[in-house]
């Protein structure tokens, strides 16, 4: 499927701009209420903080009060302002996603992560966080599931205490049907230069490919048990389909063909289908940043050249609440 320059309706993106408009004066209702209760709490806080240290002599105590109240606060904030975002996007993704014949969870519980782990295709992590589970059987036959993906590497700090995590991947991982099969297992990796591809070699069953393409190979390294099948599915197509697909992430693309499908990591370095945040208006450029995140997606999909067709739009029925 290829989305083009407006796949929308002109029905579906009044819905949608009709109920960006209600978000909108939701966002700016939250906003002012923050805003407010900010200078409530701050003035609360330093009076309290007085008291404490004027009545009761503790200075300590009184500065220990003062960071306790603005924590509880900003979790507060935190908690409705996530609330809000994160309903907004379900709405617009939802609306968004029927009207192009997917499905959208919220939630990605039961995405296959440990088909992409398996493979090498993501970086060593300890804890991951999957949303927005956009999934389809297209015309053609073919099953496409994309989510959003967060992973972090657990780490220890000798100046904390307990385990710290850090982010060592952001971004879409893909899992499309291949219109075509394939009898073994090709690997696409980020190249590790010399050395890195030499000590990753050792540890390895498959077999390093050398293809004609300079800049790929500068790019990316390849591990295959099969070398014909390698350089079969890796035309100079595909290649260069893989080069501009790196020339559009943050981090190189890592690429398997496995079990007759290919699976796709992206790590662009940031969130995908994201609303705008608190202090941003919520108008039309927030669900066509959301189309654009889902055509670069598609884009990816299309890596062995074959279009996938577009799905029928579902059926839907208007909630109340859109």
């Amino acid at each position: 499927m290829v989305l083009s320059d407006d796949p929308l309706d002109s029905a579906t993106r009044a819905e949608l701009e009709s109920r960006l408009a209600e978000l909108e004066a939701e966002r700016v209702a939250l906003f002012d209420w923050l805003k407010k209760l900010g200078l409530i709490l701050l003035g609360v806080t330093l009076a309290a903080m007085a008291i404490v240290s004027t009545v009761f002599g503790a200075e300590e105590d009184a500065y220990f009060v003062g960071i306790a109240v603005l924590l509880v606060a900003l979790v507060y904030a935190f908690h409705r302002i996530s609330k809000l975002r994160n309903r907004g996007k379900a709405e617009l993704m939802g609306r968004i996603a029927q009207a192009l014949g997917f499905d959208y969870r919220l939630n990605a519980a039961g995405f296959p992560l440990e088909h992409f782990r398996r493979l090498g295709l993501l970086p060593r992590f300890d804890r991951d966080n999957l949303h927005d589970h956009l999934s389809a059987e297209t015309a053609s036959g073919e099953r496409l599931e994309l989510v959003d993906a967060k992973l972090e590497r657990k780490s220890r700090s000798r100046k904390r205490r307990g385990p710290q995590y850090r982010t060592v991947f952001t971004g879409l991982l893909l899992r499309v049907d291949a219109a075509e099969t394939f009898s073994d297992q090709v690997l696409v990796l980020k190249d590790s230069g010399m050395v890195g591809n030499a000590l990753g070699g050792w540890l390895r069953s498959d077999e390093p490919v050398h293809l004609e393409s300079t800049r790929f190979n500068e790019t990316f390294t390849v591990y295959a048990n099969d070398q014909v099948e390698a350089r079969r599915l890796l035309t100079p197509t595909v290649m260069q389909r893989c080069l501009e697909l790196d020339a559009q992430t943050a981090g190189t693309p890592q690429i398997g063909f496995s079990e007759g499908r290919i699976l796709i990591a992206l790590d662009r370095g940031a969130p995908s289908f994201e609303m705008p945040q608190i202090w941003q208006k919520w108008d039309a450029a927030a669900f066509e940043a959301m189309l654009d995140d889902l055509r670069y997606a598609l884009g990816a999909a299309r890596l062995l050249g074959r279009e996938l067709a577009q799905p029928e739009p579902r059926e839907t029925a208007r909630s109340g609440s859109a």
